[in-house]
């Protein structure tokens, strides 16, 4: 569970959605049929729907970064029990045109998700930033169908985050620096069965004058760069990378040219992609990652955290030579198949017929009449 003495302000709200025709449930055994939520249980109905919102809020721990109330990227986990909830919808919609009431400033189809037994996966990412700068800036917005008696839990971690100047603030549900504030609220036509203390107003405080620190830009060059890749649909066979997404192998690190400004790997000898015993067609997926870690990673368009983010390319013919090039901002490969070599013609040699000596014939001899 997320701590509450951490940076970051959520609201975990439940809603509960009537349904004319449910069919109220009472639990076996004196058990409750609940939802805990941050610690705190809430009365549920088999057959129900409820709505699991949370709210980010990042301005105190970026208040003295390049763009205050912004993150750069971020991937979380929401955990549920699969036996007792399922998942009616977990926060896109059904337009993708349409912006997402998710992760502000992306539309729905720039948020990676997956649903799993009981986890669903969020990443997201902009290099012009996503603003979590108030208590309405929604994260993760999730509905779930109690479909079993008894009690149940529903929270999130948040597994890394940067700020706009690449620094990690959160990681791993652990909040980088001091300042912090939470807020927690409910709202729907049900009461907690935990009783909540009354809120009261805190004293009115002058914060104190803090001259803000310094940060550094973003910079490329402060960074190792590595290809991390495999050969797709299946990826277990990493092919010319070696073992499949292993960000941490050295041997696939990029080489900076200072006279170009780029970052490049060649791979020589490739082997081509195409069909299989196994598939139709296969080809490369790769992204670069940053100091042999997930945290910082780019594809061919910018920012690549999270499934479904990969680079692609296509190896048409066996010996083909692959070069990976980075620029700071993003990454490309060129493939070269190896040159074809066509046979020297060659003039045949003129022959001089042999000189044959004729056969000397003797002349037949007749008999005078």
């Amino acid at each position: 569970m997320l701590k509450t003495n951490k940076i970051v302000s959520l609201i975990l709200v439940l809603v509960m959605a009537l349904s004319m025709f449910a069919i109220p449930t009472a639990a076996l055994d004196g058990e409750k049929n609940e939802i805990v939520v941050d610690g705190v249980a809430y009365p549920v109905t088999v057959g129900e729907t409820y709505t699991y919102t949370f709210v980010l809020n990042v301005s105190d721990i970026t208040a003295n970064t390049s763009k205050p109330g912004y993150i750069i990227n971020m991937q979380s986990s929401t955990y549920y029990d699969d036996s007792k909830l399922e998942v009616q919808n977990y926060g896109l919609l059904d337009d993708e045109d349409e912006e997402s009431d998710m992760f502000p400033v992306l539309c729905s189809k720039g948020l990676v998700s997956n649903l799993l037994d009981d986890e669903i996966t969020y990443n997201a990412s902009s290099l012009k930033g996503l603003k979590f700068n108030s208590d309405e800036s929604v994260l993760i917005k999730a509905v779930f169908k109690v479909i079993a008696e008894g009690s149940s839990e529903i929270n999130t971690v948040i597994l890394n985050s940067q700020d706009m100047d690449r620094n990690i603030i959160i990681e791993h549900g652990e909040f980088k620096g001091d300042a912090w504030k939470t807020i927690e609220s409910l709202t729907g036509n049900f009461a907690p069965i935990e009783t909540q203390p009354e809120a009261t107003e805190p004293e009115a405080t002058e914060p104190e004058a803090t001259e803000p620190e310094a940060t550094e830009p973003f910079d490329p060059a402060d960074h190792t760069w590595t290809a991390v890749g495999a050969i797709a649909p299946g990826h277990v066979d990493g092919g010319m990378l070696g073992a499949a997404w292993n960000v941490t192998n050295a041997d696939n690190d990029l080489t900076f040219d200072e006279a170009t400004g780029l970052w490049s790997k060649t791979y020589t000898d490739v082997a081509a992609t195409g069909e299989t015993d196994d598939y139709d067609d296969t080809w490369y997926e790769y992204k670069v990652a940053a100091d042999h870690d997930w945290a910082l990673s780019f594809n061919d368009t910018g920012d690549a955290l999270g499934d479904g983010t990969n680079a692609k390319f296509d190896v048409e013919v066996d010996g083909s030579t692959v070069t990976i090039f980075f620029d700071g901002t993003k990454c490309w490969a060129v493939v070269e198949a190896p040159e074809v070599t066509e046979p020297e013609a060659t003039e045949p040699e003129a022959t001089e017929p042999e000189a044959t000596e004729p056969e000397a014939t003797e002349p037949e001899a007749t008999e005078p009449e």
